[in-house]
């Protein structure tokens, strides 16, 4: 965050952290790499385990239905790209939001947000300036129904910013939610850790490129509803071996 390592709370944590690699049997986080980094402040090897976040099979099973509103809101007869989660900077939806904007042109592909946070304002005035008719702000709606939303996309997108600190992977809620909605992703990242990938789920590309971010979205306007369901189905049979809570649950009672 741009803070001097010389600040006191930073020492402080920093000293934290490298007193709990040391008297620690194990530690465990959702980084699949964080090793790398942990290593380096004392953790002796073999004692990092990696569980990730996870999803509820039954949650996406029984979805709660979405509000008359909502749906009313919702674009009619377009190719929807679609996001869901938090708002805020890290997120890199004003990314997205430029994608939009060169897409104006096609009439038939739509971008849906839906979620919370510190950047709402931003967006809406983003959405406004720009007069981004094809992209559709929805606001929130309650966890339970997330899975009712996602099953209104066409194409799910997730993005990061360029930073260095992704090089030991990445840890977000929303993705084994991705996964689970069947439905195909464009993951937008600079690491060498690329679950999407490892999934045959979608489609990765760089962090903050638009016309990357462009390229997929028209690979997927243009890709066959069979091909776009294949990769969804791969994307959901890895969440259910990867992410689903008993699953995790199960790495974590060996552990103990």
């Amino acid at each position: 965050g741009g803070v001097s390592k010389y600040h006191p709370l930073v020492i402080l944590m920093s000293l934290i952290e490298k007193l709990a690699c040391k008297y620690s049997d194990n530690v465990i986080s959702n980084w699949p790499r964080a090793d790398l980094h942990l290593e380096e402040v004392g953790l002796e090897k073999g004692k990092f385990s990696w569980i990730p976040n996870g999803f509820s099979l039954e949650e996406f099973s029984k979805p709660k239905p979405l509000d008359a509103g909502f749906l009313e809101g919702f674009p009619k007869d377009k190719f929807v790209v679609g996001y869901t989660g938090t708002l805020g900077y890290a997120n890199a939806l004003d990314v997205l939001l430029h994608t939009a904007e060169i897409l104006l042109p096609n009439k038939d592909i739509a971008f849906v947000i839906v979620g919370g946070g510190a950047g709402e304002a931003e967006i809406l005035a983003v959405i406004k300036q720009r007069k981004l008719t094809n992209v559709y702000y929805l606001g929130g709606v309650d966890k339970t129904q997330v899975p009712s939303v996602l099953n209104l996309f066409d194409v799910c997108y997730v993005g990061f910013r360029a930073s260095t600190l992704y090089r030991f992977g990445s840890s977000l809620n929303k993705l084994p939610e991705y996964f689970a909605s069947k439905k195909p992703i464009i993951y937008s990242i600079d690491s060498p850790f690329k679950p999407v990938d490892d999934a045959k789920a979608g489609i990765t590309v760089g962090a903050e490129d638009p016309d990357a971010i462009k390229g997929a979205v028209l690979k997927f306007f243009y890709m066959s509803i069979k091909e776009r369901g294949l990769l969804g189905k791969n994307g959901f049979e890895y969440a259910v071996e990867n992410h689903d809570y008993s699953v995790l649950a199960s790495r974590l009672e060996k552990l103990f």
